[in-house]
């Protein structure tokens, strides 16, 4: 049995959260082993019940039990659809045949087909502008766009009575919390590094409406006094710090110092450059985040992706193969294309065999993106003495460059 909350967040809003341990790959990409929490949110009033978003499809019976707790489901009028992706939408079909289609489903005009289209179902549904405000009870939900975190049809709903912004995607993460709200320092010292990680993962490739987004926010009047995300902890205490956060992500602003290792290796030629770049960075005080790919280890690709996301520069190591760069480096360069901005300065390593071709094509990938190659070693086989100069003289141009 998953792990199941539900509580009364605020003055008749409730949290109905589940905790994920089922999913391996988030999206069938990413990697979790730090597995994800699902929120959905339940607001009570004297004129019936809204119903703010849902669980992945495989915790439907959980979600209907756990909702006919707080409520009859014949008291949920309304049905708000933040984000029609199916982690926050998989449960809305049972729910809707449970209550015999009486809700009325409320979101972006493009939800509607979304929801025909991943569900199969036609609901009464009506469509909210940019700015919409509805009153329900005593509370006021206001609507706004904010495409592009991460669907066109995404929007935040905010109840202006309360304060609380449901955000949907929006200052969530991967993870499991051991808590709710955000109260603890060290949970959210913990947690923070994994809503890093989801927003480079899932929001990345379009971090350029992230500031769009928040100045609309602000621009709107909202000041929320908690934020109410569809993953994850739920913020009270440091919601300055997560908007902040998400602003400094935004603009992939680096943390001083930091160099991160990608490297592939088949046969431990690669490895052992890399081994000789890893030693001259510590002997000039730089302790670098690695990350491997070789015939006996996997990095999570999630985490390689956010640690290149926020370091100050980067080397890339690889093996030519079949003429070309390693397969799994291409892979890699395909999502730092998808997902992050270039203008970092970057070291190439690179081994052949028959044809020195690998570093030619990485450098040229690299500086296609908008990095800066600072420094490209090749190497013919077995590392020696000349090669392990070259790449000194490399981490030296490297370490010149953040020194600039």
């Amino acid at each position: 049995m998953p792990s199941i909350y539900v509580k009364e967040v605020h003055n008749n809003l409730f949290l109905l959260r589940v905790d994920d341990h089922i999913t391996k790959y988030f999206e069938g990409i990413w990697k979790i082993p730090e597995g994800i929490a699902y929120n959905a949110y339940l607001l009570k009033t004297e004129n019936g019940c809204v119903l703010f978003d849902g669980w992945k499809a495989d915790f439907t019976e959980e979600f209907l039990n756990e909702l006919s707790t707080i409520t009859d489901l014949d008291n949920i009028k309304y049905v708000v659809i933040n984000h029609a992706e199916p982690d926050h939408t998989g449960t809305l079909k049972s729910l809707l045949k449970e209550t015999k289609y009486k809700p009325l489903v409320i979101g972006h005009p493009m939800t509607k087909s979304l929801i025909k289209a991943l569900h199969g179902v036609e609901p009464k549904f009506r469509a909210v502008k940019d700015g919409e405000e509805m009153s329900v009870g005593e509370e006021i939900l206001k609507f706004v766009y904010v495409p592009w975190l991460h669907w066109p049809e995404t929007i935040v709903t905010y109840l202006e009575k309360t304060g609380v912004l449901i955000s949907c995607d929006v200052f969530g993460g991967y993870s499991i919390p051991k808590e709710i709200f955000d109260e603890d320092p060290e949970v959210v010292r913990n947690y923070i590094p994994y809503v890093r990680k989801y927003m480079v993962n899932v929001i990345g490739h379009y971090r350029d409406f992230v500031i769009k987004g928040l100045n609309k926010l602000r621009d709107s009047g909202i000041q929320p006094k908690i934020i109410a995300p569809g993953h994850g902890l739920l913020w009270r205490k440091e919601i300055n710090r997560i908007i902040r956060e998400y602003s400094r992500w935004d603009i992939q602003e680096s943390i001083k110092g930091k160099v991160t290792i990608v490297y592939t290796s088949m046969y431990g030629y690669v490895e052992n450059a890399i081994k000789e770049a890893i030693s001259e960075l510590k002997k000039q005080g730089v302790n670098p985040v690695i990350h491997k790919f070789t015939d006996k280890y996997r990095s999570n690709v999630g985490d390689v992706l956010s640690d290149l996301d926020d370091s100050e520069a980067i080397i890339i190591g690889t093996a030519t193969y079949e003429a070309g760069i390693y397969p799994i480096m291409k892979y890699i360069l395909t999502l730092v294309k998808e997902k992050m901005k270039g203008n970092k300065p970057v070291m190439i390593i690179t081994t052949y065999g028959w044809g020195d071709i690998a570093g030619r094509s990485l450098r040229t990938e690299l500086e296609d993106l908008g990095f800066k190659v600072v420094s490209a070693v090749s190497i013919h086989g077995t590392l020696d003495q000349t090669s392990i100069e070259k790449i000194k003289g490399g981490i030296s141009l490297l370490l010149k460059e953040l020194s600039s």
